[in-house]
């Protein structure tokens, strides 16, 4: 039941991310026409799925502690708060495709001051941690690789269309901060 609980509020936070937020009406300068959003929209699910699928046969199953539902919660409620932290903070700057619209400035301070990417990085920190709550070897290997890679991708194309609109602006921000991970990555 925790873990239909979890997803349900990933999904009523995906809805508002996807149907809600994206719908401020900007004039938008530049649209990539890259794929990484139908990636993120068919492979993080289809993960799931799988990840979900290994916990209910119990194939991979190992003995859930007190300490790996600690940090499930951690990784979870953190992932959960940082994704909604960045994208409130972006405001109208926070799109679902990857584009730019005419009035957008560089992000650079509070929690973008050290991490180029939270939402992303609260992203993968909620799917780890839904794979700790799972407690099956399967479904943290899925969880943890298949939106880690997709997400990756994604920042790749992100930051070439960022680099390509800010110039040497976002260059200095690429060398004072961190893409995903402080201090590794």
């Amino acid at each position: 039941m925790i873990i239909i609980g979890v997803l349900l509020i990933l999904s009523l936070s995906g809805i508002y991310i996807n149907f809600f937020r994206h719908k401020n009406l900007v004039k938008v300068e530049f649209v990539s026409s890259d794929s990484s959003l139908n990636h993120i929209r068919l492979l993080i699910p289809l993960s799931l799925l799988v990840s979900y699928v290994f916990f209910l046969i119990g194939y991979g199953s190992y003995k859930n502690t007190f300490l790996f539902l600690s940090f499930a919660f951690v990784f979870i409620i953190t992932g959960l708060i940082l994704r909604w932290f960045a994208v409130y903070s972006l405001g109208a700057s926070f799109q679902v495709k990857l584009q730019i619209h005419k009035q957008q400035k560089l992000k650079t301070n509070g929690v973008f001051s050290f991490i180029r990417h939270p939402s992303y990085l609260g992203s993968i920190l909620y799917y780890i941690g839904l794979a700790l709550l799972m407690h099956n070897y399967f479904s943290l290997i899925t969880l943890a690789i298949v939106p880690t890679i997709v997400i990756i991708s994604r920042i790749e194309k992100e930051e070439k269309m960022l680099l390509s609109h800010f110039g040497t602006e976002y260059q200095t921000y690429i060398n004072k901060s961190y893409r995903l991970i402080p201090f590794i990555y």
